[in-house]
C-alpha cells in the first residue's frame, strides 16, 4: 500500500477497486432513505420524509421536494437526497428488504446499471468507460 501513496486519487481508487467518497456517501444515504421509508427506525428520531402522493411519474415512493431559503437547510440530509431518490426506477426502490435494495444498487444484474448510472451521474462520475 505504500506504493499507492504517490498516486493520484482516481488511480488509487481504481487500483483498490473502490468508488469515490461522494458515491459511497450517496449510496449510504439511499440505504438510509429506504430504512426510513420502511419504518425500520423509530419515527420519533428519524427525519420526516414526506411522500408525494400526487405524483404520476417516477417510483411509488417518490418524495415531496421543498424549496429552502437558508443554507443550513439546503444542504441537510432531506434536501440532499430527494432529487436522487425520485430519479431511481421503481424496481430499485420497491423492494422488501435492505439487502435486496443494496443488491439492486450494486452490480448484480444488468438492469441495475440504470440505477447505478443515476447515482454516479448525479455526483459527476463519468459513466462511460
Amino acid at each position: 500500500m505504500i506504493s499507492l501513496r504517490k498516486l493520484p486519487y482516481k488511480e488509487r481508487l481504481q487500483h483498490l477497486n473502490l468508488y469515490a467518497v461522494k458515491y459511497r456517501r450517496l449510496r449510504g444515504d439511499m440505504i438510509e432513505v429506504i430504512k426510513i421509508l420502511h419504518h425500520m427506525y423509530d419515527s420519533s428520531v428519524s427525519p420526516e420524509l414526506i411522500r408525494n402522493t400526487s405524483a404520476t411519474r417516477g417510483n411509488k415512493y417518490k418524495l415531496l421536494n421543498h424549496t429552502f431559503h437558508y443554507n443550513f437547510r439546503k444542504f441537510s440530509f432531506a434536501a440532499r437526497i430527494i432529487t436522487i431518490w425520485n430519479s431511481l426506477p421503481d424496481y430499485v426502490v420497491d423492494v422488501n428488504s435492505v439487502a435486496l435494495f443494496k443488491q439492486e444498487l450494486s452490480y448484480g444484474r444488468s438492469r441495475v446499471i440504470c440505477a447505478h448510472n443515476t447515482l454516479r451521474a448525479s455526483i459527476g462520475i463519468n459513466i462511460t468507460p
